[in-house]
């Protein structure tokens, strides 16, 4: 596909693999799974150590990516697989966040794919679908369920409550410091460009979050900075909810039975 509905978007398909990519007008853009010809057999294995060692962390990730390499019996688990099938896992688990009623998904691009197997970067050149109502192709924001053509409709997400909308309980660390939060992908991302290293991202409904969040400022109200420091990104605001890296921060105690998606980011 090339610049639908103007958009400044190609989708390009493997020849080989027929997986989808999504990548700006004039780039060179390769396969989010294939490992080629071009791929140094060096960092090949270094990456697979690491996506091993990725699976160790995740028997459940790991169970599916052993689904996944389609090998026969008896036959050798290479590098290559290893790296091939953690991609594939990577690509289908960035499309999945993105599904929704009335849109069908079709394709999305993930930094540092094929070389890593995962992802290494936050940028993108976005994850793109199109309307079914109207055929509109648009890039998918996990803050909108919105056609930008249609505009909002009955029953849209835009317009209900949110207090049982999935939302987000994290941590982040930058420059000897940890600042936790609530808030959507996008907020922690913001964090994540201003050069904080996310350490933990907890999922559950938005009243759950916010809850969790207020228990943690009890639990550490003598703790926080509320102040800014020079080493302190901009993101961090004024201090509050941010705690020197040592204390004793524990989010998975405030939020029991939430969803760990650190992996995502």
């Amino acid at each position: 596909m090339d610049r639908p509905d103007g958009a400044a978007i190609q989708v390009y398909r493997c020849r080989k693999c027929g997986d989808l990519r999504s990548c700006r007008p004039g780039w060179h853009t390769r396969c989010h799974v294939c490992v080629d010809g071009y791929t140094d057999g060096e960092l090949l294995e270094e990456n697979s150590q690491q996506c091993l060692a990725m699976f160790g962390r995740n028997p459940l990730l790991a169970l599916q990516a052993d689904r996944n390499l389609n090998l026969g019996r008896g036959e050798q688990i290479t590098p290559k697989a290893i790296v091939q099938a953690t991609a594939y896992l990577t690509v289908a688990t960035q499309l999945a966040r993105y599904e929704r009623p009335g849109w069908t998904v079709i394709a999305t691009d993930v930094w540092g794919l094929p070389w890593r197997g995962v992802r290494s970067r936050s940028d993108s050149h976005g994850t793109w679908a199109q309307h079914d109502a109207c055929g509109t192709m648009a890039v998918l924001r996990t803050g909108s369920a919105d056609c930008p053509a249609c505009g909002p409709q009955p029953g849209s997400r835009t317009h209900q409550a949110r207090r049982d909308e999935p939302y987000l309980l994290y941590q982040v660390i930058c420059q000897g410091l940890t600042k936790f939060g609530v808030g959507t992908e996008e907020r922690v991302r913001t964090h994540q460009r201003a050069g904080a290293t996310v350490a933990l991202v907890l999922r559950s409904s938005f009243a759950e979050v916010v809850l969790a969040e207020r228990a943690l400022k009890t639990a550490h109200a003598g703790e926080m900075l509320n102040k800014r420091t020079r080493k302190m990104p901009p993101t961090f605001g004024q201090g509050t909810e941010v705690l020197r890296r040592g204390a004793d921060l524990n989010l998975a105690n405030a939020l029991a039975g939430a969803e760990d998606i650190t992996h995502l980011f």
